[in-house]
C-alpha cells in the first residue's frame, strides 16, 4: 500500500481564541492522515501556548514577539513544515473532515496542480458561499470572485481552473522549492493572491474543488469602510 504524503497545516494567529480553537479541532477531526498542524502566534495578548497545548499537545506553536502580518507568519510555517502539502488557513476558517484528503487527490490526479482550494461558505450562513475562487484586477487593485454571497446550488461543482486561491489552500511542496516564500511587503492581504499569480507564472495551475468545503467568519470589526474596501483597501494595516 502506498504511503501518503505528510500534510502540513500552517495557521497565523492573533488574539482569536474561539476562531482557532474551532479551525484546529476541525483539522483534527480530518479523516486524512498524517497531518501536522503548526500555529504562528503574532504577538497575541494572552501567549497562544499558554491554552493550546492545554487541550491539543501535539500542535506545534511558534511565537512572534510582533506582529509580523500574514504574509511573514506563514513564511516562519513553511520554515517548519516537513510536509510534502502546505495547508494554509486563516485562523478564523474551519474545513470539513473530508476537505483535506479531497485536495490532495486533485493533486495525485493533476501534476501540474499547484495550489488549490475548497468553496469557501460563511460560517454564519453554512450554505451561502464566500468564493469558490478569486482573480484580481492589476489596474484598480481590486478583487473579484466568484459565488460572492450566493446560496449553493451546485453552481461551482467540480474541479474548476481559477486565477488565484485564498482563505484556505493547499500549496505542492514543489511550488515554494521553485518560486520561494511569500512577499512579505504584502502585510495583509493580497499575499496569497501574488503568490497564486508567481506559481501560474511558472506553469503551476490553481484549481477550485467543489467537493471540499470550508467556512469562513464573515466581516471583522477591524476591516476599513464598505467605501474603502471597494477600492481594493481591506483591512487598516
Amino acid at each position: 500500500m502506498r504511503k501518503k504524503k505528510l500534510v502540513s497545516a500552517i495557521i497565523v494567529t492573533k488574539d482569536r481564541k474561539n476562531d482557532l480553537l474551532d479551525c484546529v479541532a476541525s483539522i483534527f477531526a480530518s479523516s486524512y492522515k498524517p497531518l501536522e498542524i503548526i500555529v504562528i502566534d503574532n504577538a497575541s495578548k494572552t501567549p497562544v501556548s499558554r491554552w493550546l497545548k492545554r487541550k491539543y499537545s501535539k500542535v506545534k506553536v511558534i511565537r512572534n514577539r510582533q506582529n509580523l502580518g500574514a504574509a511573514a507568519g506563514r513564511n516562519t510555517g513553511i520554515k517548519n513544515a516537513k510536509g510534502d502539502y502546505l495547508l494554509f488557513l486563516d485562523d478564523d476558517a474551519k474545513v470539513d473532515r473530508n476537505t483535506i484528503g479531497r485536495l490532495v487527490k486533485v493533486f495525485e490526479k493533476k501534476k501540474k496542480a499547484g495550489i488549490v482550494q475548497p468553496k469557501v461558505y460563511d460560517k454564519d450562513n453554512p450554505t451561502v458561499l464566500q468564493g469558490a475562487g478569486h482573480g484580481i484586477n492589476l489596474l484598480t487593485g481590486r478583487i473579484y470572485a466568484w459565488g460572492v454571497r450566493e446560496e449553493d446550488k451546485g453552481q461551482y461543482d467540480g474541479l474548476r481552473e481559477i486565477p488565484m486561491a485564498g482563505c484556505v489552500w493547499m500549496v505542492r511542496r514543489e511550488v515554494v522549492d521553485k518560486i520561494g516564500n511569500f512577499d512579505e511587503e504584502y502585510f495583509i492581504p493580497y499575499e496569497d493572491s501574488d503568490f497564486s499569480q508567481r506559481a501560474r507564472k511558472v506553469g503551476f495551475k490553481v484549481f477550485c474543488a467543489g467537493d471540499a468545503s470550508a467556512w469562513h467568519r464573515g466581516p471583522k470589526r477591524t476591516y476599513v469602510s464598505r467605501t474603502i474596501e471597494w477600492l481594493g483597501i481591506t483591512s487598516p494595516e
